[in-house]
């Protein structure tokens, strides 16, 4: 058998057409079949997945200020940033089914969820649902309201 030595890098065209680049010769067959310049231009990348703890160190390192400089808060006052109990906080946002569409349509969308969906993936349990949605469960409970959200 005769050995056939790996091409370490397909050539530009072959690389961006994502297609085998072969050893012919400078011109490879598709750039010569194609009557276009044969280069090697592009640079390599990193195989693998990328490493995300170094990147999240690099990050760390340039926003970090340098050591001994102080911070705008070292000195800033509590007057100059201002108090968080100073101003009290907006009553949370009442959320309901309502918002999204009218409730009799919701209903519709529920019933065709336990109809044709359910019987694949049988949750949530049916009579507990309904009975959490005639309760009015969307406007006190949050998770009911993100189940029940279509």
């Amino acid at each position: 058998m005769d050995q056939r030595t790996r091409l370490r890098k397909a050539c530009d065209a072959c690389s961006i057409r994502k297609v085998k680049c072969d050893t012919s010769g400078p011109p490879c067959r598709s750039c010569a079949s194609l009557d276009i310049p044969c280069t090697y231009e592009r640079p390599s990348r990193r195989r693998g997945p990328p490493n995300r703890h170094a990147e999240a160190l690099k990050r760390q390192k340039l926003t970090a200020s340098p050591v001994g400089s102080p911070t705008p808060s070292d000195h800033a006052s509590p007057e100059s940033t201002g108090l968080l109990n100073s101003q009290p906080f907006p009553p949370p946002a009442v959320f309901s089914l309502e918002m999204i569409c009218p409730l009799s349509t919701i209903r519709l969308l529920i019933d065709d969820y336990f109809t044709y969906i359910h019987p694949l993936i049988p949750i949530p349990h049916e009579p507990t649902f309904r009975a959490a949605l005639d309760r009015r469960e969307d406007v006190t409970n949050r998770t009911f309201l993100a189940l029940a959200a279509p």
